[in-house]
C-alpha cells in the first residue's frame, strides 16, 4: 500500500541530492550526466533492492520513513 510518490518525488525532483551527500551523490550525477535518467531509475532499484528486507518487515508508517531518510553508506552503484 506504498504508492511510490511517497518517496520518489524527493529522489527524482533533486537527483538524490536531498538524501546523500558526496562523494556518493557526485558518482550519481556523473551516471546521469553520462547516461540520463535510465541511471537515476536504475540507482532507485538499487536503493530498493538493499532495503529489500526491511521493507518487507516493516510497516506502513515505517516504510515511508526508511525511503525519505535513506543512507546506504556501503552502497556501490
Amino acid at each position: 500500500m506504498v504508492n511510490s510518490a511517497h518517496f520518489s518525488s524527493s529522489w527524482f525532483i533533486t537527483l538524490f541530492s536531498s538524501t546523500y551527500e558526496p562523494p556518493l551523490l557526485l558518482k550519481f550525477w556523473d551516471m546521469f550526466l553520462s547516461q540520463g535518467w535510465k541511471a537515476i531509475f536504475r540507482i532507485g532499484i538499487v536503493i530498493l533492492q538493499r532495503l529489500e528486507e526491511r521493507l518487507i518487515m516493516s510497516d506502513f508508517t515505517e516504510i515511508v520513513m526508511l525511503l525519505k531518510e535513506i543512507h546506504l553508506p556501503t552502497c556501490s552503484i
